[in-house]
């Protein structure tokens, strides 16, 4: 079964057009994953797809990624952003030629302090940490 697709359109504070794109792009939802991503790039900003939370991405949606990239170079646009590429999707976009269609960000710094079970807070670097509450 397929996981659902959610693509939220957003800026990031650069104030760059970005899509966060979570769940799952296949057959069944490429058609979605497409609309939403030619949408960001007609905007004429540079546009992110932030595909951290992307759980699979398959051949549907790595031909949205070629198509994205070719419009972005036929309106004459700055080249998109992937961000949070995970290192099997970066080994099919290699594979398929499209890594150099893309600049790539490392996935954004989350500002959430995650609770490491020994009642010690571990934020992400640059991040302090609050003390547990008692």
């Amino acid at each position: 079964m397929t996981e659902q697709l959610r693509c939220t359109p957003s800026t990031d504070s650069d104030r760059r057009a970005v899509l966060r794109v979570r769940g799952e792009v296949d057959i069944a939802t490429a058609d979605q994953f497409r609309e939403a991503a030619l949408a960001l790039v007609r905007q004429g900003n540079q546009a992110v797809f932030d595909v951290e939370g992307a759980m699979l991405l398959d051949a549907s949606g790595l031909r949205v990624l070629g198509a994205v990239a070719r419009e972005a170079r036929r309106l004459g646009h700055p080249v998109p952003v992937l961000r949070g590429v995970r290192p099997l999707l970066a080994k099919s976009l290699k594979a398929t030629g499209l890594l150099d269609s893309f600049i790539q960000e490392p996935a954004a710094p989350t500002a959430r302090v995650r609770a490491s079970g020994r009642g010690h807070r571990i934020a992400p670097r640059g991040v302090r940490a609050t003390a547990p509450a008692a």
